[in-house]
């Protein structure tokens, strides 16, 4: 985004929220005490940061979102189908696992669109008894805050859960949380038990997993780079003067595992792994073209 910002010739200052809500809410109110023309959080739940946005408002500064799904008014945001991604790696597990699924779900407390999209869609699929009666789920939280924590961190809590019950034979979270619970589970055996883990983000490391038969088996990739410069497309139409546009079921995502990794062409595996599912489809030009600026 601060890549195509300069390209329009605006000058762009990222802040890092840490995904810590206090640290989040001082660079806003920051940038509203700069007289910013424009305010974007990326992942960032709003409820927590609400201050600093109603006072970003008042004072005629528009904020906009990156995967807040819609959840403040006034506030145009861009995400892609995150609850659908849940419901579709539930679909995935369950078929997987011949109809077997027991999984637990490592669910992250800090960022709203892994809430209420991807766990939520898995845990909403699998609550109905129609779509796999013999399933379960439990279920664990954890913070950023307590990440690389050796006890409290999400790779500990699942390694723990994962060891006191035979029975789980899946793993779910997105993929920061799942390279760390591989890596724990590899220590701890879990892997050569049969335990099998689906993520979100197609991370490279991710990938590598997938691809050499190790516990993770899956994963969502999503263009994030589409994402932002749809987002910066927003910033541009409201700073002038239009509505934003609803990116809403506009932009794709995809599922890889092990078999459909195997038959990406070499340039598109590598992609992936480099930059980023893309989707298959130059934005970057379409958006460039669309702005009236030459592309870098």
């Amino acid at each position: 985004m601060a890549k195509a910002a300069q390209a329009i010739g605006w000058t762009a200052k990222i802040s890092d929220g840490q995904g810590k809500p206090d640290v989040a809410l001082n660079a806003i109110q920051a940038a509203v005490d700069e007289k910013v023309d424009a305010i974007v959080t990326m992942f960032v739940d709003n409820a927590r940061v609400q201050a600093g946005i109603d006072r970003a408002l008042a004072a005629g500064i528009p904020v906009f979102t990156l995967g807040n799904l819609k959840k403040t008014p006034n506030v145009p945001d861009v995400a892609w189908n995150v609850y659908g991604e849940g419901q579709v790696m539930a679909q995935y597990m369950v078929w997987k696992s011949g109809g077997d699924l027991k999984l637990l779900q490592m669910k992250n407390t800090d960022i709203y669109a892994a809430i209420v999209g991807q766990y939520q869609g898995s845990q909403d699929y699998l609550s109905d008894p129609a779509n796999c009666p013999g399933c379960t789920t439990e279920t664990l939280e954890w913070s950023l805050a307590n990440f690389e924590d050796p006890n409290l961190g999400p790779a500990a809590q699942a390694s723990a859960a994962l060891q006191a019950d035979p029975s789980l034979n899946w793993v779910s979270c997105f993929d920061a949380c799942m390279f760390r619970v591989s890596q724990a589970a590899d220590r701890a055996g879990l892997t050569k038990r049969g335990v099998q883990g689906a993520g979100y983000d197609c991370s490279a490391e991710n990938v590598a997993v997938i691809q050499r038969g190790g516990l993770q088996k899956a994963c969502f990739a999503d263009p994030r780079e589409w994402l932002s410069l749809a987002v910066l497309d927003n910033v541009i139409r409201v700073t002038d003067g239009q509505q934003p546009f609803d990116y809403t079921d506009k932009i794709p995502t995809a599922l890889f595992d092990k078999d459909n990794l195997a038959k990406l062409p070499a340039d598109k595996l590598d992609e992936l792994v480099t930059v980023g599912w893309r989707g298959n489809y130059d934005f970057t030009a379409k958006f460039y073209q669309l702005w009236g600026v030459a592309a870098s």
